[in-house]
């Protein structure tokens, strides 16, 4: 028989009525980064400018993304000859789950695990810069297996990739391995969309995780929150990724690939829950985002049974925040090409005063996209979902993951062509 929960006590309902109370609103991130940019002499945001219109019939991308780098499902030789072939007129658009942070092995030991992405880091790195030095010109969309990438080339730019780096020992130990070896010395690095003009058609590109993400973060809540979940969302994935550990060490890889969703659902439930019904969340996320980050880090501690500092006043907190985790918790994402779209579209249209980030070699040229200007392409060009699919308008790759290697090729009057 359930023991019946426990009568909280005057103390105990003066925290809960404390952390729920409303908290006034504080400047944004992108009005944080807008003004940071402004007043540090950079000159404000970069202007957005959309690349011009390529010459019909003639590839004017190749696209490809789902290679998952370091695992036993990835199509590794297919994707260095596919690379290999592209031309230096040709512009490659690397789409998201490139590398993979969450390689799986029972029994190697935290450190190998870090040194083999790095080894396929350092691999990936030196073939782009063979690319660009003969003219290709590369962009690099992080997914939700890569988008350590996205963290560790802004870490020295943005106030939500320090904290997370901050957080997170093993984004450390791979950025000073890789040293100098950048990927935005090779790439321009766009997160989470990137959009150009091809024959007259806007192409908007992304990993298409984050429309999944974004759907599960405010599925049934109106109130849920909008401004900042682009680095919401992607912190909770981040900071679970040192607590999968736990889970990895009790099952074998094909279990550990299903896992890996149920931990990314489980993050963002939990983050979900926290800014929601913890004030001090609420309250940190534009103006001091290591405390929203140490919050969150704390949750996902507590949630996967590992060691954590906490005082019971705070622990309390964070577990009557925990108790909404079941409202969004095992709910099914729709996958077919028109919900993706439509939940895109959706997504962009509640988040219009979000930005993509894009990452140049110089970082003093870094640019903030609001996410309004990509309201209304006509081509969605996405991958995540190892499945070759398309329709008119939306354009799943696939990947190069077993027992597929298919890209795209759009073409300079805006048709987009698959190829294997």
């Amino acid at each position: 028989m359930k023991k019946p929960e426990k009568e909280l006590s005057e103390k105990e309902k003066r925290l809960r009525e404390f952390f729920s109370r409303p908290m006034p609103r504080f400047e944004t991130e992108e009005e944080y980064q807008t003004r940071v940019l402004r007043e540090g002499g950079g000159g404000g945001p970069a202007p957005i400018s959309i690349p011009q219109v390529f010459a019909k019939g003639k590839p004017a991308f190749s696209v490809c993304s789902d290679v998952h780098l370091g695992t036993k499902y990835s199509e590794k030789k297919n994707f260095y000859q596919w690379l290999k072939q592209r031309r230096p007129h040709e512009t490659v658009i690397l789409l998201g789950d490139i590398l993979d942070f969450w390689i799986f092995s029972k029994h190697d030991d935290k450190d190998n695990l870090l040194r083999r992405i790095v080894a396929e880091w350092e691999q990936l790195w030196t073939v782009l810069a063979r690319l660009q030095k003969q003219g290709t010109q590369i962009h690099y969309i992080p997914g939700n297996h890569d988008v350590f990438v996205f963290f560790i080339e802004t870490a020295d730019l943005l106030p939500w990739s320090k904290a997370v780096m901050a957080h997170s020992k093993e984004f450390q130990f791979i950025k000073k391995a890789i040293g100098s070896r950048l990927m935005r010395e090779v790439a321009s690095i766009h997160y989470p969309f990137y959009q150009v003009e091809v024959g007259g058609l806007k192409v908007l590109f992304t990993h298409g995780h984050y429309e999944e993400w974004y759907w599960r973060q405010v599925a049934g809540f109106s109130d849920a929150p909008v401004e900042s979940a682009l680095f919401l969302t992607t912190a909770s994935i981040v900071l679970a990724h040192k607590y999968a550990r736990i889970v990895r060490r009790a099952v074998n890889e094909t279990d550990w690939l299903k896992r890996v969703h149920g931990i990314e659902d489980a993050a963002i439930s939990i983050t979900n829950s926290i800014v929601r019904a913890h004030a001090a969340a609420h309250r940190s996320i534009e103006r001091e985002p290591q405390k929203a980050v140490k919050l969150i880090d704390l949750a996902l501690s507590i949630y996967f049974h590992a060691k954590s500092n906490i005082s019971k006043s705070e622990w309390i907190a964070i577990r009557d925040a925990l108790l909404s985790l079941g409202d969004i918790q095992g709910r099914q994402v729709p996958k077919d090409l028109q919900a993706i779209w439509d939940n895109t579209m959706k997504y962009l249209g509640r988040s219009r005063r979000e930005r993509s980030v894009t990452v140049e070699r110089d970082p003093r040229t870094t640019s903030f996209t609001s996410f309004s200007n990509f309201l209304t392409p006509d081509r969605l060009v996405f991958g995540h979902y190892h499945i070759p699919r398309e329709d008119d308008k939306a354009y799943d790759v696939g990947g190069f993951v077993k027992p597929i290697s298919t890209y795209f090729i759009v073409r300079g009057d805006g048709s987009i062509d698959r190829d294997y």
